[in-house]
């Protein structure tokens, strides 16, 4: 049986106001699946791996399944993700990035002996819903993230939306279409 698949994504990322973006570890992947087709998953998504891809995948699921990953990266960077896709077509998912331990420097002791450290961690949970109308599959999301470093900190909201499908028509092309983290500006700020 021949498949193919269409990827169609854009993306409105959750940005920084006046600086880099806190919440770039959104577009690490989550799953061993996803992450072998390079985060081309949009079309592809119908499993616990939807809310990280397009949450119109939710609609596809037909037996309730959970996923976990653990990836360690490079500097002991620690990168974890939780999905969970209900056959409700409710989804939830839990991704984080983080490394602690990590050395207090300054230009007059770049050893940073005596300097103490930090951490650095990132945080995203979200909650969606998708549903089957007419052979379209439609599904929206919402996320909260939170960054911190060190002593700086930033917290904002983020929504998904996506749509799906196949054309039979094509020979059950499957074609998806995801909006994701869609939000307003936010910037690390210090207490």
């Amino acid at each position: 049986m021949k498949r193919a698949a269409l990827l169609l994504l854009l993306a409105g990322p959750a940005g920084a106001a006046g600086g880099a973006a806190p919440f770039a570890f959104l577009d690490l992947d989550a799953g061993g699946r996803p992450a072998a087709l390079g985060g081309a998953y949009t079309a592809l998504a119908g499993d616990a791996h939807a809310l990280h891809y397009n949450p119109a995948g939710l609609a596809a699921v037909s037996v309730s399944e959970a996923s976990f990953m653990h990836n360690s990266h490079f500097q002991e960077v620690s990168h974890q993700s939780l999905g969970l896709a209900l056959r409700s077509g409710w989804g939830l998912a839990f991704q984080t990035l983080g490394k602690d331990g990590i050395r207090r420097t300054t230009l007059a002791n770049p050893s940073g002996d005596g300097l103490g450290g930090f951490g650095a961690r990132d945080l995203a949970v979200s909650a969606g819903y998708g549903r089957a109308l007419d052979g379209l599959r439609l599904g929206a999301a919402a996320k909260l993230l939170r960054s911190t470093i060190d002593a700086w900190s930033a917290t904002g909201a983020a929504l998904d939306l996506g749509a799906g499908g196949r054309l039979a028509s094509l020979g059950g092309l499957q074609w998806g279409l995801a909006l994701q983290n869609a939000g307003p500006p936010v910037r690390l700020d210090r207490p």
